[in-house]
């Protein structure tokens, strides 16, 4: 049943033993003998480690020694945990030590049906970090967003602009090996032209041109709606039977002998990101109505000790430089969410400062080259002039 087999450090006769715990199985479900176990002190020395810790040994290396009164472990140990509630699997054992084998297996097979455990047990599935992506995302919301692609469910991303949001899918589509294609909603100027085509003249005759978004949608793949809040009405009223569960995409000003409804492919899944808040000028006051056929997930800023790492893995600065740029966007931040200043500082924006420092610039300088624009008013500009003049 049990690869790995537990055993704890206890004292028997003035002499420390290593004791199986109980209820215990070997692979083919027979099960282990509450008994102690020699262990050569080349393998693990017993006065090293204090009572009761545990440790894990591999079920096809047990075996029993000549006598039957003990068994004989030969090999290296799976584990060792001084404190047993830092060992996962001693854990897991402990959970299930009163369960049948056949209730573990059932319990396991449920387990591994579930997209979560199928996601997790990839091992090209692996949560961004710094150090190798010079990227940070919480573990849940990247579970949460990786599960959501990989179920094609459409799901919508709000939070401050340059927080990652479109650069996050595209590393999870790469993973999981999706195409992704991002339409840039913000600049569509004629969505009816964009997402649904024109009518052309070619060689005389009126023939309709497909838009390139026709298309897409009939392949599997991601399609991000970037800056969806961005984009005008009627684009959204497209998007309508398109998102929910019609699935369709109509084509109403195509010819008659046109195709004039475009099934969307099932393995489509449609991806939104919007800065939504009265700071993003350009942006609409989403329809509750196209909201709901969307998967809520917010990004929030990252935390100040998070972003200064980024930056210095990015842009290769010193510490004390990344720590000054973050603490100084988390301030303009917190007085931009209580109404005392207009100014805030995006990710994308502090990154240009560190490699602006990379680059040659001084601090003060790279700070104010990429701050000052932003404000939009002398207020605003003399208040980061004054917090620039603290530091």
């Amino acid at each position: 049943m049990a690869e790995i087999i537990y055993c704890k450090l206890t004292e028997t006769r003035s002499r420390r033993t290593w004791q199986i715990l109980p209820k215990q199985y070997f692979p083919d479900k027979t099960p282990v003998y509450e008994l102690a176990v020699s262990i050569s002190q080349y393998t693990i020395d017993r006065v090293q480690h204090p009572f009761d810790c545990i440790v894990g040994l591999y079920a096809k290396q047990l075996n029993f020694a000549s006598t039957q009164k003990y068994y004989s472990y030969s090999g290296d140990v799976y584990s060792i945990a001084d404190d047993p509630k830092a060992d996962s699997g001693y854990q897991k054992y402990f959970k299930n030590r009163d369960k049948t084998p056949e209730e573990i297996e059932e319990e396991e097979a449920k387990l591994k049906s579930k997209v979560l455990y199928q996601i997790k047990s990839n091992p090209d599935i692996v949560p961004m970090s710094i150090d190798k992506d010079g990227f940070y995302i919480k573990d849940e919301t990247f579970y949460l967003l990786t599960r959501n692609i990989y179920k094609r469910v459409n799901t919508m991303l709000t939070g401050p602009t340059g927080s990652g949001k479109t650069q996050v899918v595209e590393l999870i589509c790469k993973q999981l090996g999706i195409p992704c294609t991002i339409y840039d909603m913000g600049a569509m100027h004629d969505p009816i032209s964009d997402l649904l085509g024109v009518h052309r003249l070619d060689d005389g005759k009126s023939i309709f041109d497909y838009a390139k978004f026709t298309q897409d949608v009939q392949k599997p793949g991601v399609i991000v709606l970037d800056e969806l809040s961005r984009c005008p009405a009627t684009a959204l009223n497209i998007l309508f039977p398109v998102l929910d569960h019609r699935r369709t995409l109509p084509v109403e000003i195509a010819g008659s002998k046109d195709i004039r409804e475009i099934p969307i492919h099932p393995e489509v899944c449609f991806i939104s990101t919007c800065n939504i808040g009265i700071e993003y000028t350009g942006t609409s006051t989403l329809d509750k109505a196209l909201k709901n056929r969307f998967f809520p997930i917010e990004f929030t800023y990252l935390p100040a000790d998070i972003e200064a790492r980024v930056l210095m893995k990015r842009c290769d600065i010193e510490k004390q430089d990344a720590d000054m740029i973050t603490s100084i966007a988390a301030k303009l931040r917190r007085m931009a969410e209580n109404a005392e200043a207009a100014t805030t500082v995006s990710t994308r924006e502090t990154l240009m400062i560190a490699e602006l420092i990379h680059d040659g610039w001084s601090t003060l300088d790279a700070l104010n080259y990429v701050l000052i624009p932003l404000c939009d008013s002398k207020e605003s500009r003399e208040l980061v002039r004054k917090l620039l003049m603290s530091k």
